[in-house]
């Protein structure tokens, strides 16, 4: 029996017959990878950056300010809100006059603040700052002379007991911004509440003796008297973070406001108080 024999060329032939297709050269797919098919592609769309929609100064201060922050300062009030206060009164069928004089100078500052972050780096919070401080008030008088019309005596003293409290609570809005790696700004302010206390001399009685030509202090009685007003304030806040975010610091801030109280004859008293406020302490961000 004879064996037909099969060159690699009737091989190669009879394939090519059966399946054309297989010998077609197929064109690169997908347009991102040539060695990957079209569908693979398809299937994984672009990702969006983590920081889409975000420029680049907010995706660099987003950290600035984070949840929180409370601050303690030893300060001081340097304004000085010195007054007056002038009353009369019938003495020897003439009238007396008397005028105290209150220097309320500037003293020490206690100052506390504490807010949450609002949105990005605005921060909403609430400061309360108390200045307190006794100082001496300044007397004189015109007394009218007991026997002669029109030769009144003078006087002039001092006497301890006037004293000033200033109470204020401050509501501020606060942006921080980040001046260097560890150094924090923050520009705030807001409206502000003053309770304003002032110890005044509501009389003073004179001691005279034969021929009378003279006086001298006898007793001084003095009232308290409190009054509130609204007002505003402004000012900056300095931070160095020294450990995360602990830090020590110092704030500047100018809250004033204008007071009525009554002099001892019952007319008005206006009155300063507050003014520039300065302090340093601690910075605790949470």
């Amino acid at each position: 029996m004879m064996r037909a024999r099969i060159t690699p060329s009737a091989l190669v032939l009879a394939l090519a017959l059966v399946a054309p297709s297989a010998f077609a050269q197929e064109p690169a797919t997908g347009a991102g990878n040539p060695l990957q098919p079209a569908a693979v592609n398809a299937a994984l769309p672009d990702m969006p950056s983590s920081h889409a929609g975000e420029s680049p100064s907010a995706a660099a201060t987003a950290a600035v300010m984070p949840h929180g922050y409370f601050f303690v300062n030893a300060g001081y009030q340097g304004t000085t809100n010195a007054f007056t206060s002038t009353w009369s009164y019938p003495s020897n069928q003439e009238t007396a006059s008397v005028t105290a004089g209150y220097s309320v100078k500037p003293a020490v500052l206690i100052d506390v603040a504490g807010g949450a972050r609002l949105w990005r780096d605005l921060s909403i919070g609430v400061a309360v700052s108390r200045y307190h401080r006794a100082d001496l008030a300044s007397l004189s008088a015109s007394v009218p002379h007991p026997f002669y019309f029109n030769q009144p005596r003078s006087f002039q003293a001092s006497t301890a007991g006037p004293e000033r409290t200033e109470t204020a609570v401050h509501l501020q809005a606060m942006w921080t911004f980040a001046a260097a790696s560890r150094i924090q700004v923050g520009v705030f302010g807001g409206p502000s509440v003053f309770r304003v206390s002032q110890v005044t001399i509501s009389a003073v009685n004179f001691a005279e003796a034969y021929p009378y030509d003279t006086v001298t202090l006898g007793n001084v009685s003095m009232k308290t008297q409190a009054a509130s007003k609204a007002t505003f304030n402004a000012g900056v806040d300095l931070t160095w973070l020294v450990y995360k975010q602990i830090g020590i610091g110092g704030m500047v801030r100018f809250s004033g406001v204008n007071v009525g109280f009554t002099e001892a004859d019952g007319t008005a008293l206006p009155v300063k108080a507050g003014g520039l406020q300065a302090g340093a302490g601690l910075r605790v961000r949470f």
